[in-house]
């Protein structure tokens, strides 16, 4: 059993970043990985709170370190690579998990408010992806990308999420037309698109934005055919299938976490 689970989950000598690593889906993240064998680079703006899950993973005897990243700004983006090469050699993984919501009725949706929300979620995205095939086309070893998408891409779950849904449709998007162009390389890109994920940041998201606690479909416990929300782990665990070797043939796909929302 240990060596059938090493061949499906086992990561040894992998080198990853996670953005968005902080907190909530990226923080249990980049604990798995940690966990599976991986070194970890723990990105995030947060600087206090990427430092403490860096400095607890390395308390489990993993590897991780702590970068801190404004993934909308270009320069910020290059420099989280170099040190990630600096600080562990290269990188074999990322989870481009960082991102921006925003809630807004839609005709009263400030445009700087879209613009930044796309230039975080959609740009910030593709830079980090960009700067990732780099690397991983110049060592030749392949690579995974898992870019974290959302329910909202593709059924609209929160009210005024206009913007929101817009940017998580293009992050789908981008990853089946880059998954195309870099499959020759071993490079494998897919998506996650999670709903209702539940952890003690969840709300406070919003309150720290400014913005109404939301409404809509996805609040209706209702909706949910398995009776419940989602947690972290739940989610950190496809991103830990698809960054290892049992996701060796599967590329350019979007993967539904949702309790059942979509079908409901």
């Amino acid at each position: 059993m240990t060596n059938m689970l090493e061949q499906t989950f086992g990561l040894g000598g992998k080198k990853a970043i996670v953005t968005g690593a902080a907190r909530g889906i990226g923080q249990t993240t980049a604990e798995m990985l940690a966990g599976c064998g991986a070194a970890v680079v723990v990105a995030d703006q947060n600087e206090a709170g990427g430092q403490a899950v860096a400095a607890a993973i390395s308390l489990t005897g993993a590897t991780a370190r702590f970068v801190r990243v404004d993934i909308s700004d270009e320069a910020s983006v290059v420099h989280l690579f170099n040190e990630t090469e600096r600080l562990l050699g290269g990188v074999d993984i990322l989870v481009n998990n960082a991102a921006m919501i925003g809630m807004w009725p839609l005709l009263d949706m400030p445009l700087e408010a879209w613009d930044k929300l796309q230039a975080v979620n959609v740009r910030g995205t593709y830079l980090c992806l960009r700067e990732a095939v780099k690397r991983m086309r110049a060592a030749a070893r392949g690579g995974r990308i898992i870019n974290m998408s959302s329910i909202a891409s593709i059924h609209p779950s929160m009210n005024g999420s206009a913007a929101y849904c817009a940017s998580k449709g293009a992050v789908n998007a981008l990853t089946r037309s880059a998954a195309l162009d870099c499959g020759p390389d071993n490079i494998l890109i897919n998506a996650i698109l999670p709903n209702r994920i539940q952890h003690k940041y969840a709300a406070a998201q919003f309150s720290e934005l400014n913005l109404p606690i939301p409404t809509g479909p996805s609040i209706n416990p209702g909706r949910f055919p398995v009776g419940r929300s989602g947690q972290t782990r739940e989610i950190a665990s496809m991103v830990t299938f698809l960054a290892g070797p049992g996701a060796s043939f599967i590329t350019g796909q979007t993967f539904t976490i949702d309790g059942g929302f979509s079908v409901g």
